[in-house]
């Protein structure tokens, strides 16, 4: 049983932070600073052939970006050309800027090596924050668009304003609240939360709403309460 500090909980409830069960896995330009230059109109999907690094069960893709009031995030299937059969959707909307996304019902196994593509829309507003900076590491992804709802009809390729950020994860099997892997609980662990939280990464989104407020601070401070087995 990892030990639970109590008290060290109760001295830090003025902070906010949260964490989720998900595991990151890979990311493209996860690591590479934001570069708001560009705002993407809504009511577009926008679909990146993407090739996983890793053999996982797919279970959450999370995007970079502005606040999004409705949002659709699909995994579709590489027809050889353009984006195939939808694999997996979920909607979502939040209220702050950096890693959005919820998880889907099921996951789904994805294969190293093996083309997909993923794909993003916001049904209700225009947002920015999408891409990485310019630089010599950054990973230009090509990708094709098409109005909600356009059945086949795509646009595409391109790869001008390429370099989108995207996080991808697999259900987590430890203790979510063990945010720094130590064993314990302890007071790192909220300033690790509190970090999460502050810097508006949706991993903070610990009860699953898809938005980052006291909820999952509360969510946080429980979990923490009952320790990990």
């Amino acid at each position: 049983m990892k030990t639970t500090h109590v008290a060290t909980i109760l001295s830090v409830l003025a902070l906010a932070g949260a964490s989720c069960a998900q595991e990151f896995v890979e990311g493209v330009n996860n690591e590479i600073p934001v570069d708001d230059v560009w705002t993407a109109t809504r009511g577009n999907e926008q679909a990146f052939r993407w090739t996983p690094q890793n053999s996982f069960d797919l279970s959450q893709i999370l995007w970079h970006s502005s606040p999004i009031t409705n949002g659709i995030i699909r995994l579709r299937e590489d027809t050889g050309t353009v984006p195939g059969a939808v694999l997996r959707e979920v909607s979502f909307s939040s209220t702050t800027s950096g890693w959005n996304g919820v998880e889907f019902d099921e996951p789904y196994a994805v294969v190293a090596g093996q083309t997909y593509f993923v794909a993003f829309n916001s049904l209700a507003n225009d947002y920015r924050e999408f891409i990485c900076q310019n630089i010599p590491s950054a990973t230009v992804l090509t990708y094709y668009w098409q109005p909600e709802g356009g059945g086949a009809a795509w646009n595409g390729p391109f790869t001008f304003a390429g370099r989108r950020m995207i996080e991808f994860y697999a259900p987590g099997d430890g203790c979510r609240v063990d945010l720094d892997g130590d064993g314990s609980l302890t007071i790192f662990d909220f300033l690790e939360f509190q970090n999460l939280f502050a810097s508006g990464d949706m991993r903070a989104d610990f009860d699953g709403d898809g938005s980052l407020t006291i909820f999952d601070f509360l969510q946080f401070q429980n979990e923490f309460a009952e320790g990990c087995d």
